[in-house]
């Protein structure tokens, strides 16, 4: 800190524009926040003395969602220290907490953090699901003296491998089950479920440590103009400032009951976790299922009895939409992004105060506050909160040192804060310290700065502020500087309007455009294009009526449940969707329907575009038949729409599993027939629909999908490497053994990647997690950013013909693997890919083929019956195949064989149970044969069956591949890659027992009833395919275990054995060693 004051450089100011009176009222009347608050407590210390005040209080209550699946008893427990080894997160539904007892988890925490060393200065992660652990955490790290560091398990992986690289935290608290979603780090974890027993015994008396107000609290990740998040340091003094200055107003007292509902990684977290503490409120803890859900919000909220709830503005909206009625008991507290007029009059109807509350992350949560009075025009942000100081100046570059410009009175200018709130400043960035962080030419004192956040506001002449918006929303189109705020409240102010974001979008260098995005309210009337630009040309000059509009269902949000502008202005959809998407016409004039099954707008955020078929402007058919119009009448009804095509995609529409659940039940009562979930995936539309309920389309026709493109045919002579699946466990070891083979080759790899950079690391990370990565081999490894299921991968015309001169040879490795899905779910990777496969190796000159496949393509009955399956039998029998899976596997491999018959050379390597290295051991965590093996041993039994399973380690596999396919002979042929040796289940549960665990034989029946059983009850290994241990699948009635086991005893494996002979390529047998790096998969 002493630092970074030291190498501020005096930034001038200039008062030309004010006169005295002004320059006194703005700068010093108006800042006078001066206030008492305890200076000399930490956040923790302040919360001791509270706890010795109300030691029998009820602190903290933890709600959990209930399952509508599998309801779990509902448990309501006061939890001691006697029963701390009988919780579990995982499996908690109502916790609470007294102050006392919170208070001795806590010290009892804090004190085994200090035997690891945490202490002032020292960052702690904290990475725990929302439960009172969390706030045991959160405690427990203060009073150790240390500062916590939020990570969010949901955040993408590539933002937590940033945030632990730059925060270098020493300690991870965390909990079992999240340990495999983050990425590696050096820091020691401290697990609070599993290492329970260790913390019990520590003192539950308040440590004694040098912690001072001085001190880091916490360090909070933002996002970053450049994409990189900005760690910004909080010291003690500036939370216990701002509690003291919250405590008053909006203010709180030991009657309170607070609903939290924010995530730890939002700032304003803050607020709800710690305000209840230092007056002896209540918390009641919302799960992040209840707090994302308008329904389940609504009823805590009235079951909970709070009296004070505070969340950002979408939150209030996801309520309000749910139907909730208020409660005129409630105070609530509304920010993180703009209150619009006309959600602050809807709120302010239904509860007994709305707050609105302003501050960045920089200035330690809120920094000015405003009681919103009725009918109110504008909603001011207020005035500065205690010892914080605002100042308004001219907007400039910020790394100038320009004098500091206050304006007057009603003048757009940037908003300073100054004052107690101010954070230490980001952690790793010097020159956004300087930029951010500048001197306060406004105080007398030394060392004072200011923080500048890049708003937009203006004095209001009773003193209060109104934010307009953010500085870097002032754009320039045509020469005229536009600020996009003044836009968005012009646009606000239209009937019907809810909410409206407007960007300023730039896909062709110097066209820069305005797009408006709009969510109407629910009880509108439809919106006229025609309308609302008369209504605009009344309030804006031309310059400034956006060129493109587009209506949405909702707008896209941050994990921390603001607006995510930033989404909206990298969509592509801002510069496709013109004016012309909206009728030119009045509501009350005629207006065919037109069709609304656009794409999802984006998939990221899992926003839909509106469908209000009176806006959008495509072809549509009306339904003809009798059954397509009760279909039609019931999707209308179901996702809330006007009109439906008869080819509108209901999941485009804006369905989702719980309307396809309702839907479903509408159509068994109207036409009095089950129809399975299936159906809709195999034909989401009304057409389809119709087909499978008038008996036309019972099922995908396996034959007719495995027609190969006429187009697929060699046209030229053969050239180079190309790998698919490249990022997964076969694809990582195949690669490296192709590297191997072909010394001098350079393999070009289809990776899903935003940019060649991240695919290139997405590779590597897939090679370091099976020890396989080589710094050597980074030259030869290059990154094809592609998608395996969009036409010529997601290439343009030039890239993908570049591909088809460049390209030698082709390695099809990459699948949709998954044993669940239908077949529907999984055609886009599995079988039309392939085909982009077969269509890359026939254009421009010949290449060849080698194609993985599954054994699975045999699991139909007919095969079950047969003595061998030869590799040279002919993939003939679809019927009876019972998984989505085998059957987009058996489509794809009947698509290569026709190319084979048009001249692409091919051969095609079938492979079955792949297990991890015969030596390392590596191999994935939460394939099916780990779960397996894990399974058994949570469930000390497994099924005493009469199978033998086919386990083949991943090196025997890579190795005969990369070999067989160099040989001439081997071209046209098919390969059963499996081990010879097949292993009889009583077998490996004899070595599970040899590793010293017990697990005993039990009928299957008995099995699958303990496994039904306790998977009711709490999460196992099994849980993600119990379908595939108990489900039984026709026509032989048999589950997916005894379906694969009994066709594995069959296999033929002499091409394979023929191809290798005179090499050391030999499939080793699955050995004890083998077993035990398995059953430690799945943790």
């Amino acid at each position: 800190m002493t630092s970074l004051v030291s190498n501020l450089v005096q930034q001038p100011l200039d008062l030309s524009v004010l006169t005295t009176p002004e320059s006194h009222l703005l700068l010093k009347e108006w800042n006078q926040t001066q206030a008492h608050f305890p200076k000399n407590l930490c956040i923790h210390q302040w919360i001791e003395l509270q706890v010795k005040v109300t030691p029998d209080k009820v602190a903290v209550i933890f709600e959990e969602a209930r399952s509508a699946v599998r309801p779990a008893p509902v448990l309501a427990v006061s939890v001691t220290m006697g029963d701390w080894r009988t919780r579990r997160a995982s499996r908690r539904v109502d916790e609470q907490l007294t102050y006392r007892e919170l208070n001795r988890r806590a010290n009892k925490l804090a004190h085994y953090l200090r035997s690891l060393n945490v202490g002032p200065e020292v960052l702690v992660g904290i990475c725990l699901e929302c439960s009172t652990n969390l706030l045991i955490g959160l405690l427990g790290i203060l009073k150790a003296g240390g500062a916590y560091v939020p990570l969010d398990p949901a955040y993408p992986q590539e933002r937590l491998e940033w945030i632990l690289e730059d925060s270098q935290i020493k300690v991870l608290l965390t909990q079992q089950n999240l340990l495999e979603q983050l990425p590696q780090h050096q820091a020691q974890v401290v697990c609070i479920d599993t290492d329970e027993e260790i913390i019990a015994v520590a003192s539950e008396e308040n440590p004694k440590t040098q912690v001072t107000p001085e001190n880091l609290a916490y360090i909070l990740y933002t996002s970053g103009s450049t994409g990189k998040p900005k760690g910004v340091q909080i010291e003690h003094r500036s939370v216990v400032n701002f509690l003291n200055s919250m405590r008053k107003e909006p203010g709180l007292t030991q009657e309170d009951v607070l609903l939290a509902v924010t995530t730890i990684c939002f700032d304003i977290a803050g607020l709800e976790l710690y305000l209840p503490l230092i007056v002896g409120a209540r918390i009641v803890l919302a799960s992040r299922e209840v707090a994302s859900s308008g329904e389940q919000l609504s009823k805590l909220l009235a079951k909970s009895g709070a009296t004070v709830m505070q969340a950002t503005p979408a939150t209030w909206r996801l309520l309000l939409a749910a139907g909730w009625q208020g409660n005129k008991q409630l105070k609530i507290l509304c920010g993180g992004e703009a209150l619009t007029p006309g959600l602050a009059n809807q709120l302010q109807q239904l509860v007994h105060s709305l707050w609105n509350m302003y501050g960045p992350t920089e200035t330690t949560i809120w920094s000015a506050v405003y009681k919103v009075e009725p009918e109110n025009i504008q909603v001011p942000i207020g005035k500065p909160i205690d010892n914080t100081q605002i100042y308004l100046v001219e907007p400039q570059v910020p790394a100038k040192l320009d004098p500091l410009k206050p304006v007057p009175i009603g003048t757009a200018g940037e908003l300073l804060i100054g004052g107690a709130g101010l954070a230490r400043g980001y952690r790793n960035r010097p020159e956004l310290n300087s930029e951010k962080f500048i001197p306060n030419p406004f105080s007398d004192k030394p060392g004072e700065r200011l923080y500048r956040t890049g708003d937009l506001a203006r004095y209001l002449p009773d003193g209060k502020i109104s934010f307009i918006g953010r500085i870097d929303d002032q754009v320039k189109i045509r020469g005229f500087r536009i600020e996009l705020g003044d836009i968005e409240v012009a646009l606000s102010q239209y009937p019907g309007v809810r909410e409206v974001v407007v960007v300023a979008t730039e896909d062709n260098p110097g066209d820069k455009r305005l797009v408006a995005y709009l969510v109407k309210e629910p009880s509108s009337q439809k919106l006229c294009l025609r309308d609302l630009r008369s209504f605009l040309q009344e309030k804006l000059p031309k310059y400034m009526i956006p060129s493109v509009f587009v209506l949405m269902d909702s707008l896209p949000l941050t994990p921390n449940a603001k607006v995510d502008r930033r989404s909206l202005s990298r969509s592509r959809f801002a510069s496709t969707l013109s004016k012309s998407s909206w009728s030119s016409q009045s509501p009350t004039e005629k207006n065919t329907p037109p069709n609304s099954s656009q794409p999802n707008f984006f998939a990221s955020t899992l926003q839909t575009l509106n469908q209000d078929r009176s806006i959008l402007n495509d072809a549509f058919v009306a339904p003809r038949t009798k059954v397509e119009r009760q279909l039609a009448q019931i999707w209308t009804q179901v996702l809330s729409v006007e009109s439906v095509g008869i080819h509108d995609n209901f999941f485009e529409l804006g369905g989702h599993s719980l309307l396809l659940v309702q839907m479903l039940a509408r159509v068994r009562e109207t036409f009095q027939l089950e129809l399975p979930v299936l159906s809709l995936f195999q034909a989401p539309t009304i057409a389809g629909l119709a087909e499978a309920i008038e008996g036309r389309g019972d099922s995908t026709d396996l034959y007719a999908e495995a027609v190969l493109d006429q187009a697929i045919r060699p046209v030229t002579e053969p050239q180079r490497l190309f790998l698919t699946g490249a990022t997964g466990f076969i694809g990582a070891f195949l690669l490296c053994e192709l590297l191997r083979e072909f010394p001098q080759a350079k393999i070009y790899c289809l990776v899903r990647a935003t940019s060649a950079y991240v695919a290139k690391q997405k590779i590597r990370q897939n090679l370091e997690r099976y020890l396989l990565w080589n710094n050597e081999l980074n030259s030869r490894i290059i990154p094809v950013v592609g998608d395996l299921s969009q036409p010529l991968f997601g290439l343009n015309e030039q890239q993908f013909g570049e591909l088809t001169r460049e390209i030698d040879v082709i390695y099809h490795n990459g699948a949709f693997v998954n044993l669940i899905y239908p077949y529907a779910a999984l055609r886009a990777v599995n079988v039309l890919g392939t085909q982009e496969i077969l269509r890359l190796a026939s254009l421009f000159k010949v290449k060849p083929v080698h194609f993985i496949s599954s054994l699975d393509v045999f699991q139909s009955p007919t095969y079950q019956q047969m003595k061998v399956i030869l590799e040279s039998d002919e993939l003939a029998d679809c019927e009876g195949l019972s998984n989505g899976y085998a059957q987009s596997k058996w489509v794809a491999e009947k698509l290569v064989m026709t190319a084979k018959e048009r001249g692409i050379p091919v051969c095609i390597y079938r492979l079955g149970t792949i297990v991890g290295h015969s030596q390392t051991g590596a191999s994935p965590t939460n394939d099916l044969i780990s779960r397996m093996l894990k399974g058994f041993i949570d469930l000390k039994s497994a099924p005493d069956l009469d199978l033998s399973l086919n386990l083949t380690p991943v090196d025997y596999v890579s190795r005969a591949i990369a070999y067989l396919s160099r040989q001439k002979a081997s071209v046209g042929k098919a390969f059963h890659i499996g081990n010879p040796q097949t292993l009889p289940m009583r077998q490996l549960v004899r070595s599970i027992n040899d590793l010293g665990y017990s697990v005993r034989f039990i009928s299957y029946e008995q099995w699958q009833t303990n496994l039904l059983n306790s998977n009711n009850y709490q999460e196992t290994a099994l849980s993600p395919v119990v379908s595939l241990f108990t489900e039984k699948m026709s026509p032989k009635q048999q589950t997916y275990l005894e379906t694969s086991a009994l066709v594995c005893q069959t296999f033929d494996y002499q091409n394979t054995l023929d191809g290798l002979a005179g090499t050391s390529i030999a499939c080793p047998p699955v050995s004890l060693k083998l077993v035990n790096y398995l059953k430690k998969g799945v943790r």
